[in-house]
Formats: C-alpha cells, structure tokens, sequence
C-alpha cells in the first residue's frame, strides 16, 4: 500500500466537505511532498502514519467529535496538522487533555468536572484557574486565624462604603454567573451556535468583572 492509496483509496481525488480536492492538494495539507506519494507506508515515521490517520478522520461524516488525549506521542509537525484541522472541522470536538496550548487554541467552553455538587462551565481556561484560587480563599482565612497577626487598621468611612458596595456587587455577579452557566447548557442554548456563543461571552465579561472586584476587595483587606 503507497501514501497516494492510504490518502485516497478512490481515486485522484477525495471528497472534503462535499467538495472534490485533488491528491496532491490533500497531501499537501497533511504535510506531504507530492514526490512521496508512490512511496510505500512501511517507509513512513510513526508521526507520518499519524498524519494519514488525521486525514482520515477529516473525511468521515461527523458533526461531533470526541477525543480524549488525542496529543499523546505526536512529533511537532503532526501536532500543527491536528490543530488546523481541527480548526477547520466544522462541527463540535468534545476534548480531553493536557495540553494547556491546544486548550487555548481550540477551546470556547471549559467543563469543569471537579466539584461533586455541581458542573461548572468556563469560556477560558484562565477563568477555571481564577475560580479555583478564590475557592481557596476561606482555607487561608481559617489557618491565618489559628496565629496571631498585626491588626488591620480601621477602615475609612469612604473604604467601608465601598467595601460593602464591592462585595454587593461580587454577590450579584455570582449570581448572574450561575444563571449563564444554566442558559449555556440548555437544549434551546445548544441548539443555536449564535446564542451560544453570546452567552459564553457574558459569561467571559461577567467572570472578568468579579476577578476585577475581587482584586480590588483584596487590596482593601490588606494590612
């Protein structure tokens, strides 16, 4: 069997998106020099042979994809290819890994599957790392009471004010950030890609107000 069977079993051509593309052109995009393709697979790498496998998935009928770990032993140029392709794929990819890149790359909603009491949704991987650092919060509150510590000194009015204000407005936007995480994995949310993606957004701009008052309500804490 030579690349040019392995990429196009059918023929000259292949059927990408209902469209014909030549094989030199799909060999191409998988990172294949057209010379090559009389060349027989038991001559190609371990990531060349990869590479055939991505385009094969490119060509089966989908609208979901599902893979887990799918970076696990991929040499660099094989890695990219996996990235564009999967950027081109018009249909969801449900992703597991470890790969933060990737994540940042292809991602627009983050599952977070730690907490046993609820299912929490993210639009970036850097808001899953913020509300993890505030869930620890309470802890260090706890252990810094069991020693002593130069006192705080007393607020201003104008502090108090707004300490009480800011932390109004964190409970609020809590709660306007549980609401969203409701409304994003609705049927009726899911079903329409444009409201979908408007509410990932609110969900981006609410979760980067709270670290916004947070940040601030910290520094009013400090000694």
């Amino acid at each position: 069997l030579t690349l040019r069977e392995a990429l196009a079993p059918t023929g000259d051509y292949v059927f990408f998106r209902k469209k014909p593309v030549h094989i030199v052109g799909w060999c191409k995009r998988f990172l294949f020099s057209p010379d090559t393709l009389d060349m027989p697979l038991r001559k190609l790498s371990g990531g060349e042979r990869a590479r055939i496998a991505i385009a094969h998935l490119m060509l089966q009928p989908a609208d979901l994809l599902l893979l887990d770990e799918p970076t696990n032993d991929l040499d660099i140029p094989t890695l990219e290819t996996l990235e564009e392709s999967l950027i081109d794929f018009p249909g969801a990819v449900v992703l597991i890994t470890h790969d933060r890149c990737m994540l940042d790359r292809l991602c627009n909603i983050f599952l977070a599957l730690g907490n046993p009491e609820k299912t929490e949704f993210y639009a970036e991987y850097s808001q899953w790392e913020s509300a993890q650092r505030r869930k620890l919060i309470p802890q260090k509150s706890k252990r810094a009471k069991k020693t002593p510590s130069p006192r705080r000194k007393e607020f201003s009015f104008k502090e108090k004010r707004e300490c009480e204000q800011i932390e109004k407005a964190m409970s609020d936007a809590e709660k306007k950030l549980q609401e969203l995480n409701s409304v994003v994995t609705a049927a009726s949310t899911v079903d329409d890609p444009q409201k979908l993606q408007e509410v990932c957004k609110q969900i981006a701009e609410t979760q980067s107000n709270i670290d916004r008052l947070y940040h601030r309500w910290a520094e009013l804490h400090k000694l």
